[in-house]
């Protein structure tokens, strides 16, 4: 049976290369004919014996791919595209900074267990009064549901809604 003959650019079309990957080769060795066309069993053969594994586990099918040059290209645009959105968004005021709105929400609850403890002596002395009961009895069973309170509240999880 003859062997096939074929031009350099039907050889890179039937290995997967680009023409000018089939002119390399032909630098580092690969056997060409006088004429200046290819055999292609033996051309085959060599580029079988003298690409490193790693170039052919990616010829072959499903086999590992590094990305292209357009592929990573698109994938940076993508990834760019997504970053300028959420520029846009953060300055159009639609998002805000997470550690700024954590610290916000610390410092207000503070400021609530602050007020209500501080309620606590006030309330009771008009409670006292109104009520004529011992107002340091009243103070303690006060002050004692009011921090049961707080501490209930404090335990609960603040849930952020998503859209």
């Amino acid at each position: 049976m003859p062997s096939e003959i074929i031009t350099k650019p039907e050889f890179g079309r039937r290995i997967n290369v680009t023409r000018q990957r089939v002119y390399q080769l032909v630098r580092e060795g690969l056997p060409v004919r006088r004429d200046g066309k290819i055999d292609f069993a033996k051309a085959k053969r060599w580029v079988d014996r003298h690409l490193d594994q790693h170039r052919r586990e990616a010829r072959k099918p499903g086999g590992a791919t590094a990305p292209t040059t357009s592929e990573n290209r698109s994938a940076k645009l993508e990834w760019e595209a997504r970053l300028r959105e959420l520029d846009f968004r953060k300055r159009s005021g639609e998002l805000v900074d997470r550690a700024e709105t954590e610290r916000t929400i610390f410092e207000r609850a503070n400021a609530e267990r602050d007020r209500w403890i501080g309620w606590v002596p006030r309330a009771v002395a008009e409670i006292a009064a109104e009520a004529e009961v011992d107002p340091t009895k009243l103070h303690s069973l006060v002050d004692r549901l009011v921090r049961d309170q707080l501490t209930e509240l404090a335990s609960m999880p603040l849930t952020v809604l998503r859209p």
